[in-house]
């Protein structure tokens, strides 16, 4: 095949292909043209990955890179994979959380997908198993581990702690759970809130817009409220730290040992200097540092993590009253079905 040939290959030309040589009673695993439209096509999906969010294109590393690595291990082709393949590679990782298994699914699926073949993951044999596991590992008991809550109790107390902190990162920390508890933010998109999304109101309150979160890539922006408390948390923070309030800098920053925001970078792509921001592994080491700090096992039995506010705030807007299309309307959430996970615990 020429190179301009190939070039113009879309994965639904590939899917026409294969639907004909099966029709026609065609083997197309081996054909080399087929694998060298493959290999053009997961170039083509390389250069596009930037639609999908860096925790995303991380599991799908993860996921897919774990397949393959089974399928050169046991010499089985991965793309395009059988269904007796994957299924097997099902019941050699039964011993994995459901979870995990999800991830491996969605993966295999998504890169098949991608360039046009088959999704062997469809094979009704191939439900039927990761149907079969599934149902073993409830009846089993196996759980799907949910975020402790950071209620309003909790935050309640963290202020009475904090509050008179001259610990940059104690005031940091009471700003982070403020913001999240109010907010419902997940940690990316807390690390990612700068000054310029923040819109000051006559009663003290803040507004944050969020231009994209994990269940909203409209481009339409998503709006969420900070309390008069929270601003004034912040403010203290923000002084503490001489962090500078340009309307590029993120608002929760990196510090030096000595507690001080660490010294602005200048940033190429948007002609700014701009202090480094927090990490959302940061986050949740700030809501775990929290848990110690309230007192451990004695708060809750597991460790806050930084979907700890969303997860509180969510409970807590149960027992006031709000329905849950109300918190999923709080959340952002897409269904109602996170809502009622969260609030079975409230």
């Amino acid at each position: 095949m020429k190179a301009n040939q190939v070039r113009a290959i879309r994965p639904s030309d590939v899917a026409s292909a294969i639907e004909k040589a099966k029709q026609e009673h065609h083997r197309f695993e081996d054909d080399p043209v087929l694998h060298q439209a493959i290999e053009h096509l997961l170039g083509e999906f390389e250069k596009r990955k930037s639609r999908y969010a860096p925790s995303t294109i991380k599991r799908l590393n993860n996921g897919w890179g774990k397949f393959v690595q089974w399928c050169i291990d046991n010499r089985y082709r991965s793309l395009p994979a059988s269904a007796d393949s994957v299924e097997e590679f099902f019941h050699a990782h039964d011993h994995q959380h459901r979870n995990t298994l999800g991830v491996y699914r969605w993966a295999i699926g998504r890169m098949h997908d991608a360039v046009g073949c088959p999704n062997p993951c469809l094979d009704l044999f191939v439900t039927d198993t990761l149907a079969g596991i599934v149902r073993t590992k409830v009846i089993n008991r196996e759980g799907i581990n949910q975020a402790s809550g950071f209620r309003i109790q909790h935050l309640e107390r963290l202020r009475e702690l904090y509050r008179n902190s001259e610990n940059v990162n104690e005031l940091r920390a009471l700003s982070i759970a403020s913001v999240a508890y109010d907010t419902l933010l997940r940690e990316a998109e807390l690390v990612n809130i700068q000054f310029r999304d923040i819109a000051f109101q006559p009663d003290g309150s803040a507004k944050v817009t969020v231009p994209i979160t994990k269940t909203n890539h409209s481009g339409i922006a998503d709006v969420a409220e900070i309390s008069p408390e929270s601003v004034q948390i912040l403010i203290a923070y923000w002084n503490s730290s001489q962090l500078q309030a340009d309307k590029c800098n993120y608002i929760f920053a990196a510090t030096t040992k000595y507690g001080l925001a660490r010294k602005p970078k200048f940033d190429k792509e948007i002609d700014e200097y701009v202090y480094q921001r927090l990490s959302t592994r940061s986050i949740e080491k700030t809501f775990g540092d929290i848990w110690e700090d309230l007192g451990g096992p004695l708060v809750c039995e597991k460790k806050f993590s930084g979907h700890s506010g969303r997860v509180g705030r969510a409970q807590d807007s149960f027992k006031q009253g709000k329905s849950t299309l109300q918190i999923q309307q709080l959340g952002r959430w897409s269904s109602e079905q996170m809502v009622i996970r969260y609030c079975r615990a409230a």
